[in-house]
């Protein structure tokens, strides 16, 4: 299994603090001088998860006969049986792909550059 912790929640504008001693990134940035913060593109990945994925859901395996680089998947079911399956595409274009379950069918759909997509469903 791969998987990561985002170690800090918010940082300053220069990535601190921070265990390792560098410069960090974190979901938010906040500014004191200025009494700002900012939301990275990791807030709302993080945000995309933790809103579709309830406590005690399982990683499920999934399998793609997509060879594009730039595509990733992962699959869970929740404890209220529905699958969730989270797709990111770091692409400059869109991606097609089909969601191909043995007991629920095919779905063709399309992921846009640069973004991730939430599917769930029951079964």
């Amino acid at each position: 299994m791969n998987g990561w912790v985002e170690w800090n929640l918010a940082l300053d504008i220069y990535g601190h603090p921070n265990w390792a001693g560098w410069s960090s990134e974190s979901p938010i940035v906040v500014n004191s001088t200025d009494k700002e913060y900012y939301k990275d593109s990791k807030f709302y990945v993080l945000g995309q998860f933790t809103k579709f994925l309830a406590p005690d859901s399982q990683r499920i395996d999934i399998t793609s006969h997509n060879t594009n680089k730039d595509f990733s998947f992962v699959a869970f079911v929740r404890p209220d049986n529905s699958t969730v399956i989270i797709a990111y595409n770091i692409g400059n274009n869109a991606i097609d792909f089909v969601i191909d379950d043995p007991n629920n069918g095919k779905t063709a759909t399309k992921i846009a550059a640069h973004s991730v997509q939430t599917y769930i469903y029951w079964n």
